[in-house]
């Protein structure tokens, strides 16, 4: 039976053997990244952040902030997870600054003022890089928009960058 190193390093090899892949492989190969990707970071001018501290930031973005119809909470909020220079990639606009942002949401609140927003799945974390799967729609039925936000995270654990993925929107077709 023929194989394949996925690494040099003798610390996250796992062999693939041509056949269905085990778990238990995925799961020694991923560990291992895991570890790698820690010491790693260590190196890196923007440190990596914990899986907590992805989780907090996350959903403090999805849930405190954009969750958040009082415009007042919301800017105190923004100024406790976003770095003073915050920019919000929209699928169709580049969103600078707390104020600007707190309008922007304040504007999607008054045009779904019965919608809200709901994780809709884990949160994602690589080094200083984090997502989330979320919905937006009327509470107790069925989610008409969903899509993820991309947020990169600087030194002092502040989202710096948000990059937001619609569903419908921000696909691009299969060739």
């Amino acid at each position: 039976m023929s194989s394949t190193a996925l690494s040099s390093d003798p610390s996250i090899v796992c062999k693939v053997y041509i056949q269905p892949y085990t778990s238990k492989c995925v799961n020694d190969f991923t560990s291992n990244l895991v570890q790698s990707d820690s010491k790693m970071a260590s190196s890196a001018s923007t440190p990596a952040i914990s899986r907590q501290q992805a989780e907090q930031l996350a959903n403090q973005n999805l849930l405190g902030i954009f969750n958040e119809r009082d415009s007042t909470k919301r800017l105190t909020q923004m100024q406790a997870t976003y770095d003073e220079d915050i920019a919000f990639y929209d699928p169709d606009k580049l969103i600078k600054g707390f104020d600007t942002i707190n309008e922007f949401v304040s504007q999607l609140h008054d045009s779904n003022p019965e919608w809200s927003f709901r994780p809709h799945g884990n949160v994602w974390v690589n080094s200083n890089l984090l997502m989330l799967e979320w919905e937006f729609g009327p509470a107790g039925q069925a989610a008409p928009v969903r899509g993820n936000d991309v947020m990169f995270v600087n030194g002092e654990g502040k989202i710096e960058k948000m990059y937001t993925m619609i569903q419908g929107v921000s696909d691009v077709d299969r060739v």
